[in-house]
C-alpha cells in the first residue's frame, strides 16, 4: 500500500479588491471545513492532490475553488459556494439544471448540495463544476467592435432561449431537498411549486 501523502491545503486570493482581513476571516472560518467536506463528497479522490483555495465573497456567498484528481492524472476543478442565511440553495440547483437540460446555455453542473447543517461545513452549500473564463467587465474595453457585436448577438440569443421556456403550471422551479449526494442527478428531483395555493407542498407538478 502506498503511504498517504499529507493533504495539501492552500489559500490564495484571486481578487485584489477583497480586503485581506475579510479573506483571512472567511478562510479561517471555512477552509478546514471545506477540505473535510471535499473528502466526504469525493471519497475516491486522491487526497494528496486536493487543493481548496479562497476566491471571493459577496452579498450572498463565500466562494472557494476546489481542485482534485479523481481518476488519471488530470485535476478536476469545482466551485464551492457557501451561502449566507436564507439563500435558496435548492432553487439555485434546480434552475441551473433546468437551464442545462432545456437550453444551449453553458451553465455550471451541480455536483452536490445540502441545505442542512448536518455536513462537514455545518452549513448549507452547493458545489458546481468550474467554467473557466473572465468577467465581461474586465475584457470589454479590449474587444474589437465586431467582437462586441457578436457578443451582443449571443446574449440576445440566450435571452430568447430563456424567454421561450414554458410550463403548464405557473410556479417556482425547485428541487426536493432530501438525499442529494455527489453523482445524483438534480433532474430527478425537479418540480414546479405551484403558485396560488395555501398548501404548496402537496401541489407539486413535475417539470414538463
Amino acid at each position: 500500500m502506498e503511504p498517504k501523502l499529507p493533504l495539501r491545503c492552500s489559500v490564495k486570493s484571486v481578487r485584489h479588491d477583497v480586503q485581506e482581513s475579510e479573506e483571512e476571516r472567511l478562510s479561517k472560518k471555512w477552509l478546514s471545513k471545506a477540505v473535510a467536506l471535499c473528502k466526504d463528497i469525493f471519497p475516491s479522490a486522491k487526497h494528496d492532490t486536493l487543493s481548496v483555495e479562497y476566491l471571493s465573497n459577496g452579498s450572498y456567498n463565500a466562494v472557494f475553488a476546489i481542485s482534485v484528481v479523481i481518476a488519471g492524472d488530470q485535476p478536476v476543478e469545482h466551485i464551492l459556494r457557501i451561502p449566507a442565511e436564507e439563500f435558496p440553495v435548492p432553487r439555485t440547483a434546480a434552475i441551473l439544471d433546468y437551464l442545462a437540460q432545456s437550453t444551449s446555455l453553458r451553465v455550471p453542473k451541480v455536483i452536490a448540495w445540502d441545505t442542512t447543517p448536518y455536513n462537514a461545513l455545518g452549513s448549507s452549500y452547493v458545489v458546481l463544476s468550474h467554467i473557466p473564463g473572465k468577467p465581461l467587465y474586465l475584457v470589454w474595453g479590449v474587444l474589437a467592435q465586431d467582437q462586441k457585436l457578436q457578443l451582443a448577438r449571443e446574449l440576445i440569443h440566450q435571452l430568447i432561449e430563456i424567454e421561450s421556456l414554458t410550463n403548464p403550471s405557473a410556479g417556482v422551479i425547485k428541487a426536493h431537498e432530501t438525499g442529494f449526494r455527489h453523482g445524483d442527478e438534480v433532474s430527478d428531483k425537479l418540480f414546479v411549486e405551484t403558485l396560488g395555493s395555501d398548501v404548496l407542498e402537496y401541489l407539486q407538478d413535475s417539470i414538463d
